[in-house]
């Protein structure tokens, strides 16, 4: 069996607080009818970034201007023939997607005020402590006291940095 290589941009706002989440409505793939990243599926040799950078001009039309990329989680199914790759994407402003045949609708979402049903795998990002963490972190970074978003930005960097992780999945966990 080959292995399946994913990954997916949760895009945050600096100036509004809040993240980029599409609703799935392609109907040849088992992810459908719920709110999600922008991603994917990588292609051939592509690397888990080449591959997000495809899918994001796929499913969004354009690539906006990222400020930081920050990886959030990486998920290794236990038989290690699947994983998903998550990044964090700093922009400072919202924009309005021009979207794919994949995805009818688009939210910018307020921390913690996510639409449903989300997908699977993304109520398991944003439900695991590690992840809320580095997520308020990066939605406080635009606040903390002395305003210098490069240097908020770097502090970010280095918290998710410390505390990247790797999850494995155990099959018998519901």
């Amino acid at each position: 069996m080959d292995k399946i290589i994913c990954s997916g941009a949760l895009f945050y706002s600096l100036t509004t607080e809040r993240f980029l989440l599409l609703y799935r409505t392609k109907k040849s793939t088992n992810n459908t009818n719920c709110w999600g990243l922008v991603g994917g599926k990588n292609e051939g040799s592509e690397t888990p970034w080449q591959g997000l950078q495809r899918e994001i001009e796929e499913e969004i039309g354009f690539i906006p201007e990222i400020k930081k990329t920050i990886p959030l989680e990486s998920f290794i199914s236990s038989d290690n023939n699947f994983s998903f790759h998550t990044y964090l994407c700093l922009i400072n402003e919202e924009f309005i997607p021009r979207l794919n045949k994949e995805h009818s609708s688009y939210a910018w979402c307020s921390f913690s005020h996510w639409p449903k049903p989300l997908h699977t795998g993304l109520a398991n990002t944003l439900r695991s402590k590690t992840n809320k963490n580095k997520l308020e972190t990066t939605e406080y970074q635009k606040n903390h006291p002395g305003g210098n978003i490069g240097y908020n930005l770097k502090k970010v960097d280095t918290i998710i940095n410390k505390s990247f992780q790797k999850i494995i999945l155990n099959e018998n966990i519901k």
